[in-house]
């Protein structure tokens, strides 16, 4: 099972990568098991915990338009964490709206650097060079999101706007039809990309016939000049925090939903201004739409929007309508769960009595019985929050590592295969499935089929070094004495990087 080492280097990940609230949770975590032989991981934790409430601080100033503040609360995360991507994410924001391009250019690639799939930073990076017609520089940026999102429109159409602005007109022709072949933006594609197209002569007559329509449609019902106005003041709202801002975010937002129904943005502030409330279901709802219908330059909100739902995703909130009474309890069970940083057992208990279908409740239930010994009742609340959530690869592991100490080693093969079938290749946890997997198949006498897995796993460049070396070992011990304890239960969860 993931020990506080495990949980401090995803904490490191996440952090990195700009998932704030993940990166605190797992620090939280960490914290919470870590012994004194880790005092130096600890010192680090505590760190990268300050670090991050300070990116988060610069991130909510940096939102409501205070960036000299914002500079500085990031600044002093990165003196906490210099290796913080968030935080020279957020410091570059704040430079970028000061007027220090340069600075804030040198940020976000520090960002990049650090993070390499920071998706924003590569974003906001690209288009500041832009802004500063450094087109050549932008390139590199917008192949990166290329690759992130490969066949996405939007980012193909930002690339040819580069090229097209350096002279290089025929590749930056080239590139917006083949933007064009994403659905999603021939639909809505600008009018820059029609203009470069007919100066070069180009109409792809169904997608500008399609492009017209939608016109046509967004003409028919314009904005009514209110709308921004109601925006702003949800905006406004929303940066105070209190019970009654939120209120008020939420009355503003629908206010502008009702002049401009389903915009964006609209959507956006009523999602936040639900989740504030404790209002789960309607939020989820919400972000869903939100995240549907967004347009392509609001990364930032997408990403928060993404943040907002994996939390929901954790407590079985569900992104479709349920009945009143319901939705009542699963409010409920959100907002209790996530009032506490560490609950024990007859808190999980009161939290799914309100409703069941709350994955992480069934996860802190199963640590809270291991803890206690109860490694029968705990194997069975692990695998009842991987079966509502099926990625739930650290549940998957957890449940079936205790079930192998129990003896019960089929339905231990049964759950890592089931861990498995979702959890891809670069999560932690997917060799440690499939070293359980190796593990029960040779308990169950199907020694071909497990040193079949190992040598399949030996292939796989990537592996673990030190789980490469006790794989091998095993291996040759058990090829020259096949009755030799190799297998044993310890020497198999050693395997596993599991002890």
């Amino acid at each position: 099972m993931p020990g506080p080492r495990d949980l401090f280097a995803a904490a490191l990940q996440e952090g990195q990568a700009g998932r704030l609230r993940s990166s605190r949770d797992l620090v939280r975590r960490f914290l919470a098991e870590a012994g004194p032989e880790l005092a130096e991981e600890i010192g680090m934790a505590r760190k990268l915990l300050a670090a991050t409430r300070l990116s988060e601080k610069a991130s909510e100033l940096n939102g409501s338009g205070r960036f000299a503040e914002a500079l500085a609360a990031a600044e002093d995360a990165l003196k906490a964490n210099d290796r913080s991507a968030a935080a020279w994410y957020h410091r570059a924001y704040a430079l970028d709206e000061l007027g220090r391009d340069d600075e804030a250019v040198a940020s976000y690639g520090r960002a990049v650097e650090l993070a390499p799939d920071y998706e924003s930073a590569w974003n906001n990076r690209a288009a500041l060079l832009c802004a500063l017609k450094r087109y050549e520089e932008s390139l590199m940026c917008w192949d990166r999101l290329i690759t992130l999102h490969p066949g996405e429109g939007r980012f193909l159409d930002r690339k040819a706007k580069a090229l097209h602005a350096m002279g290089r007109v025929e590749e930056a022709v080239d590139l917006t039809m083949k933007a064009l072949e994403d659905p999603a933006f021939a639909a809505e594609y600008d009018k820059g990309s029609k203009d470069l197209l007919a100066a070069m002569g180009v109409a792809p007559v169904e997608l500008n016939r399609s492009a017209e329509r939608l016109e046509r449609q967004t003409s028919a019902r314009p904005v009514p000049p209110e709308t921004k106005s109601w925006m702003d003041k949800a905006r406004d709202f929303l940066t105070q925090r209190s019970p009654e801002a939120m209120a008020g975010a939420l009355s503003a937002a629908e206010k502008a939903l009702e002049l401009a129904p389903g915009h964006p943005l609209a959507l956006y502030f009523k999602g936040v201004a639900l989740w504030g409330l404790g209002r789960a279901c309607e939020s989820s709802r919400t972000m869903t739409a939100f995240k549907a219908g967004a347009w392509a330059n609001m990364p930032k909100e997408v990403e928060i929007a993404d943040d907002i739902l994996r939390t929901f995703r954790g407590a079985g909130v569900p992104t479709g309508p349920v009945d009143p009474d319901a939705e009542r309890r699963i409010d409920e069970a959100y907002s209790k769960y996530e009032s506490v940083q560490k609950p024990d057992a007859a808190f999980c208990s009161a939290v799914l009595g309100l409703y069941r279908g709350h994955p992480n409740a069934w996860y802190s239930m199963a640590q809270c019985l291991a803890a206690s010994g109860k490694k029968v009742e705990a194997a069975a609340c692990f695998l009842e929050a991987g079966r509502l959530i099926p990625e739930f690869s650290e549940a998957w592991t957890r449940g079936s590592v205790l079930l192998l100490d129990l003896g019960r080693t089929a339905e231990c093969l049964d759950a890592a295969l089931k861990g498995l079938a979702s959890a891809p290749e670069a999560d932690p946890n997917h060799a440690k499935l499939r070293s359980l997997k190796v593990t029960c198949l040779i308990k169950l006498g199907r020694t071909d089929e497990g040193l079949a897995e190992v040598d399949a796993m030996l292939a796989d460049p990537s592996l673990d070094p030190k789980l490469r070396e006790a794989l091998a070992l095993a291996k040759s011990s058990f090829r020259a004495d096949p009755g030799a304890n190799v297998v044993s239960q310890e020497k198999l969860k050693e395997l596993g990087g599991l002890g």
